[in-house]
Formats: C-alpha cells, structure tokens, sequence
C-alpha cells in the first residue's frame, strides 16, 4: 500500500519531535529550590533596565538564583550558548512551509522559541551569580569560537561584558572573542570594543597579549581592535608599537598603518 508524501512527512516531524521532548527529558535534572527548579526561577527574573521587571516574585528569584550558586552553573552556561539544532531548525522550517503539517506549527516554534527564551534569560541569571560564575568563562570562550549565529555569540558577550564591568577577569576568553569578532563583523562597525569602552585596561593589555597567539586570525584582529581602541580611546599605544616586531607581516603591516595614523590630526586620518 502506498502512503502519501505528505503523511510520511508528517509522521517523520511526530518522530522528530517524540525524540527531541525525550532527550531533553532524560537531560541530568535542573536543581531546585523551594520547590522550583532552575528553569522556572530564571523566567522570574527582572530584566535589565527602567521598567524591566517581570510579574511575579522577580527579586525572590535573584535570591533562589544564588542560594542554588554553583549548582545551577553548568545549565546555565548550556543555555546561554544555546544555538538552534540544525535538526530542530529543518522540522520547523517543514512545519511552517507545509500546509499538512499546520497542526504542528504551534508545537514546533515552542521548542525553537522556548530554547531561545531561556537562553536569553540565563544571561540575567549568569549575571546575578557574578563572580560565582567566573569559573564558566573559559567555557563561554571556547564557545565563541565555535558558534553558529551571532545571537548566541551576543547573548555570551553580554555575560562576559557584565563579568567585566563587574572588575572579574574575562581575558581567557578573549581569543573566542575575537575569532567571533572576525566571523560576525559587519562592515562599518565593530561588534565587541564598544562593550569595553569603560574598561580600556583590561581591553588594553588582554588584546596585546593576544598579538603572539598561535592562530593568526586571534593576532590579525587583535591588533585591529587595538587600532581601534587607541583611535578613539587615545592612549599610549604601546602594544601597536611592540607590534612592529611581531614576526607576521601582515601584523607589522596593520600596525604601521595604524601608527601612522595615529601621527595624524584627527581629521586628516584615514580608514
């Protein structure tokens, strides 16, 4: 007996989706606290800025958040570098494209947008925990050099740029930084300096020691983004010019350039 096209299609999305609530199901459970587990907590918290609060009980939630500390730090960090599976992604993308499959569409964006959601709220989360959580930033370095979309490398720079305003080291993952920074740049403007603008130190000395990484896309963007910050922080450059024994051409080359126009007035300077 021959089966439809469209009714394969379909129950292959009911697989899909079967397998998908089970492995996530059969996942190590969240912690909990006061008979709430970590995913619930973090869906109470306030987001960042005026008017940012949630209903419910948002500062209770920032309470259990650190009550549950280190225990909760590994589903955190997974979330917050949550990237759409190319999987999950495919069956959404057959639930919204085909018109026998309409009853799954709701089902379908739940998962993708659920996963998104909390991904967004662990940033909040990871931020209360503050120094508690300082141990995941190699993690979330590694991370950056690896992720597929520029939402996810984002929403991990917002950590590591709350972790840095916050005076806790983020220099190990600086290199995940930059190898994100030269995969998602658009052109016309820089994707993460502007994030450290209040912590021209740090930016200042952890870019310098990345000119002798042994990836040489890590040492190119490196010295670029010290071009940049010296252009507009106007400070000494003193790691451009130690640039210009770098043994990389290229490097020396870009740090020339830059030099030379720092040599410059303002408005004479050129890209």
């Amino acid at each position: 007996m021959k089966v439809n096209p469209r009714v394969r299609i379909a129950l292959a999305c009911y697989g899909l989706l079967a397998a998908i609530v089970l492995w996530r199901c059969l996942r190590t459970a969240e912690p909990e606290y006061q008979g709430k587990n970590l995913s619930e907590w973090i869906a109470m918290l306030p987001v960042p800025g005026p008017g940012g609060g949630r209903l419910g009980s948002r500062w209770e939630a920032v309470n259990a958040i650190r009550e549950m500390g280190s225990n909760g730090l590994p589903f955190l960090v997974r979330w917050v570098t949550y990237d759409v599976p190319k999987l999950e992604a495919s069956v959404a993308h057959n639930m919204e494209t085909n018109a026998s499959l309409v009853p799954l569409r709701g089902m379908g964006r739940m998962f993708l947008y659920s996963g998104e959601m909390r991904a967004s709220d662990s940033v909040v989360a990871l931020g209360v925990l503050g120094p508690r959580a300082s141990s995941a930033i190699s993690a979330l370095g590694r991370k950056l050099e690896t992720v597929r979309n520029r939402e996810t490398a984002d929403r991990i720079m917002s950590v590591l740029s709350s972790f840095s305003d916050a005076g806790i080291d983020v220099a190990p993952a600086m290199p995940g930084m930059l190898l994100a920074e030269a995969r998602f740049r658009k052109a016309g403007g820089t994707f993460y300096a502007r994030r450290f603008g209040n912590r021209f130190k740090f930016w200042n000395e952890a870019l310098g020691a990345c000119l002798d990484h042994p990836d040489r896309t890590v040492r190119k963007e490196a010295v670029m983004q010290l071009c940049f910050m010296y252009v507009n922080v106007g400070d000494d450059p003193v790691f451009l010019r130690a640039a210009l024994k770098n043994p990389d051409a290229e490097i020396r080359s870009i740090a020339e350039h830059c030099l030379d126009q720092l040599s410059k007035p303002p408005g004479a300077r050129t890209q």
